[in-house]
């Protein structure tokens, strides 16, 4: 009887893992395709050409953005300024935090079975970016969200060195 009962208890134990990570790859996917409409409609205003060249200087070193900046056109160059100000607005960063606050409030909702047991926020933001790379009209909100999480790690270090400053003068 003990032969019978531990394959059927790691099969069971398999299949209810097997439906938590098909229930994660949903989430995953859901999260990905809303911010992706979201902020495609956010920034629908930006010039496709400006979005491609800033979709390509994301992948670059300084060196060869340096390189590619230098061949551009004068015209060019103005108008990644100009389109630069406009991502860069308060109410443009707004409406892209209220696209995540809303992809986060419908993923609780939609997949409140998905915790953190399951998987880490950290992990959920890594399978969706991983969407958002895989796909061709996601592309542009994916380096958004890198450039983002980028300066957030970038806030938080100095932050962090801020604290330990301040604690050592303490001292």
């Amino acid at each position: 009887m003990k032969k019978f009962l531990l394959p059927i208890i790691l099969f069971s134990g398999l299949s209810f893992n097997l439906k938590a990570q098909d229930r994660i790859e949903e989430a995953a996917n859901f999260a990905a395709d809303y911010m992706c409409n979201c902020v495609n409609k956010v920034y629908a205003e930006i010039d496709p050409e400006i979005r491609d060249i800033i979709i390509k200087l994301s992948t670059m070193s300084e060196d060869e953005v340096a390189e590619m900046m230098g061949e551009l056109s004068e015209e060019t160059i103005i108008k990644i300024g100009e389109q630069s100000e406009i991502m860069s607005s308060e109410e443009k960063s707004a409406e892209f935090d209220a696209c995540n606050n809303k992809m986060v409030e419908e993923l609780t909702k939609k997949y409140s079975d998905v915790d953190e047991a399951d998987i880490s926020e950290e992990e959920m933001l890594g399978l969706m970016l991983d969407r958002l790379n895989k796909k061709k009209k996601c592309e542009f909100t994916y380096v958004l969200m890198k450039i983002g999480m980028a300066q957030k790690t970038e806030i938080i270090e100095e932050e962090d060195v801020n604290d330990s400053d301040s604690g050592e003068e303490g001292q």
